[in-house]
């Protein structure tokens, strides 16, 4: 790293030893820091996507992705029972509850 020649006083030792010391106390906070920003941002969650069902208007949660379903499906109400075809249009973000 650094090469000490026979000339070099223990002064110039002592500054270029501060200076590393320095500098790895600013490396140090600046990784800390990088690593708080990176644990700090934290991704959206995820929004639940549902269909309405059409006999009593509960929301019915769709589980996965909408790109990933067919055309048409079909899913039974969790409330009435009923079963009813609905297609990828309908799926909408399910309101908050």
């Amino acid at each position: 790293m650094f090469m000490l020649v026979p000339q070099a006083r223990a002064s110039d030792f002592v500054k270029i030893t501060n200076w590393l010391a320095e500098d790895k106390t600013l490396l140090r906070s600046a990784a800390l820091n990088l690593f708080k920003r990176k644990t700090d941002i934290s991704l959206p969650a995820a929004l639940p996507n549902a269909v309405t069902c059409k006999n009593c208007q509960t929301e019915i949660p769709i589980m996965g992705e909408v790109s990933h379903l067919p055309e048409a499906f079909s899913v039974p109400c969790p409330l009435c029972g009923a079963r009813k075809m609905f297609e990828r249009s309908e799926v909408h973000v399910a309101k908050p509850t």
